[in-house]
């Protein structure tokens, strides 16, 4: 018996070789038809064939670069992240409305005003400092130095009364009457006047008066307060006079 097999186009080939190859292509076939019995599908064809190649990946775990499809940006670290000015404001309206109890409005005005480096009020300033601690600096064109408005003032003047008036004198002295005077308060519309024994008056934008009805020869006391649309100012320091004889 011979001891090799004529392979078509290869020539003589020992016969263990070419039944074994045989006998594993028979397994695998036997298997496939098996494997196809049991999932109640049909066999491949051996040139339909490929293997699963999607579950492979490169170094580090990541998908190979052909099976990637869709958008491919890499954007990992940019979650919550501020990137614009426009951002930065929102964060810090957010944080301020809901933790510090800020009005919206009030503090929008005052970023906007800080991002335009136009100056800000002492409220505005602390708007600010408190918005940089909770949102960090402005991500874009920065930095953004904190101006105050000058002198350092940071709210209107709070509306007053006048300040209290000094110098009231006597320029006058008769038997029934004075001319009390006064120097002229800063911001006063009127004047109230406080004679003792007679009732309060009240006059306008001047700075004397005359006291009348009064007795001769009789000691006084007078003072007198500013006043504008916001009321009246403290009463000046109270002064002593005496009216003249009868008939003076």
């Amino acid at each position: 018996m011979s001891e090799t097999i004529n392979v078509p186009k290869v020539g003589p080939v020992k016969k263990s070789y070419v039944l074994g190859a045989g006998g594993v292509v028979g397994a695998y076939v036997v298997y496939r038809y098996w494997s196809a019995a049991n999932t109640g599908s049909s066999p491949p064809a051996a040139a339909d064939y490929e293997p699963d190649t999607s579950s492979i990946t490169q170094a580090g775990g990541a998908p190979l670069a052909s099976d990637r499809t869709g958008n491919t940006t890499d954007t990992s670290g940019t979650d919550g992240q501020i990137t614009t000015n426009d951002q930065w404001t929102d964060r810090a309206v957010e944080k301020l409305t809901t933790i510090g109890g800020w009005e919206s409005r009030t503090v929008l005005t005052a970023l906007g005003k800080f991002l335009a480096r136009q100056p800000l009020t002492d409220q505005e300033a602390l708007i600010v400092r408190a918005a940089t601690a909770a949102a960090g600096q402005p991500p874009v064109g920065g930095p953004y130095p904190v101006v105050l408005v000058s002198g350092g003032h940071t709210e209107p003047a709070k509306a007053s009364v006048p300040p209290r008036p000094s110098g009231l004198f006597v320029n006058t002295v008769h038997d029934d009457n004075v001319i009390l005077q006064w120097p002229a308060v800063a911001g006063a519309t009127g004047y109230d006047i406080d004679v003792s024994h007679k009732p309060i008056k009240r006059v306008g934008a001047v700075t004397s008066d005359r006291a009348t009805g009064l007795h001769s020869q009789t000691r006084y006391t007078a003072r007198v307060r500013a006043r504008n649309s916001h009321g009246a100012g403290p009463w000046s320091s109270v002064i002593n006079f005496s009216t003249g004889k009868k008939g003076s």
